[in-house]
């Protein structure tokens, strides 16, 4: 599926990335403004692209940054207050 194959190419790119530079998260070992943006779109990205849990898992740099961003405390508390 072409639409799948675009999004897994920039994933891709994303997934090497966050390899090389990330430590817990895309950029380094602090959540950052990417982190943010990236999680915040992922559900939109999942109601309209058909993303997955299960095909984010084949890039697992960037589903670690996720979790972390998932998993931050600050996050979650936003999530509670929400």
């Amino acid at each position: 599926h072409l639409q799948e194959e675009r999004w897994a190419g920039q994933f891709a790119l994303l997934d090497k990335f966050a390899a090389k530079h990330g430590r817990g998260f895309l950029v380094g070992d602090q959540i950052t403004a990417a982190d943010l943006k990236l999680f915040t779109q992922l559900p939109y990205w999942k109601s309209t692209v058909g993303i997955t849990d299960e095909w984010l898992s084949k890039f697992p740099h960037v589903a670690k940054a996720m979790e972390g961003v998932r998993n931050h405390p600050k996050v979650q508390d936003w999530y509670t207050r929400k």
